[in-house]
């Protein structure tokens, strides 16, 4: 099984809650990223049965203090078992089969500025 990693990273300076899709970028490694890479109203993580996910968190400015909050199942299969959690670490397993996807929110903290969510999803693929 391969560990997938997840950058989320933020534009700490002009980040609101009307401009998400210009201010956070998410980007994996697992070669599939071009098709969605960066815009996280787009954004899927494919992966397979048994993969790791494991999400980070940066600030653009490399000082803004930033930090997931909570990642919570929105609709679909539940893939992650158990959702993503610990620290600014959050590692999650897919355990789907091929074909099932989840909408999951990724809640995250931007010192200064407050709370805001991102709708991502997981798809299994074979």
């Amino acid at each position: 099984m391969a560990n997938i990693n997840v950058l989320m990273v933020v534009d700490t300076l002009h980040i609101s809650s009307n401009n998400l899709d210009t201010t956070v970028f998410l980007i994996d490694d697992n070669g599939d990223s071009e098709e969605t890479s960066g815009d996280p109203t787009t954004f899927d993580i494919n992966a397979k049965d048994g993969d790791t996910v494991t999400f980070n968190i940066a600030a653009i400015d490399g000082s803004t203090r930033i930090s997931f909050v909570k990642f919570e199942h929105e609709n679909g299969s539940e893939i992650f078992d158990p959702m993503p959690k610990v620290g600014n670490l959050w590692i999650g397993t897919v355990s789907g089969s091929v074909g099932d996807s989840e909408n999951f929110s990724i809640k995250f903290n931007v010192e200064g500025k407050g709370k805001f969510v991102l709708d991502p999803e997981l798809k299994v693929k074979n």
